[in-house]
């Protein structure tokens, strides 16, 4: 029997139970303050100590990400992605993402935001910016 359901989880076997174990509520998500538990149909957050395997190399403290598609556009996704304690790195190549992309970026103290509109056929290339090492 396959299921599949919202949320969707991709990882390994562990990877993918201690998501399990902090959805029931079997392990604290204490260490996550930027997930929002919005209605984004695609949300993705990171601890930056994960180092060289996680999204922009875990350059950051956390890093969480989320894509809805819009109710009034067909042909895109409404972006959001927030950095704590972003590094130099992370931050040059979210800024070059964001002025590909039409994007705004903006840096709060240490932290930085990046949001905006992605036309379909570009979605593929930020998500790719954003969530690779």
């Amino acid at each position: 029997v396959k299921v599949m359901g919202k949320p969707t989880l991709f990882g390994s076997q562990e990877a993918t139970r201690q998501v399990l174990d902090v959805i029931s509520g079997s392990q604290p998500a204490g260490n996550f303050t930027l997930v929002d538990g919005g209605d984004a149909d695609l949300q993705v957050a990171a601890l930056g100590s994960g180092g060289a395997s996680m999204p922009l190399s875990g350059g950051y403290r956390e890093f969480y990400l989320g894509v809805s598609v819009p109710e009034d556009q067909a042909n895109g996704f409404d972006l959001h992605a927030k950095y704590l304690q972003p590094t130099q790195s992370v931050n040059q190549k979210v800024s070059d993402i964001a002025e590909k992309n039409n994007l705004s970026y903006s840096l709060i103290g240490s932290d930085a935001e990046l949001s905006g509109f992605v036309v379909k056929e570009n979605l593929q290339n930020v998500l790719v910016g954003l969530l690779a090492p």
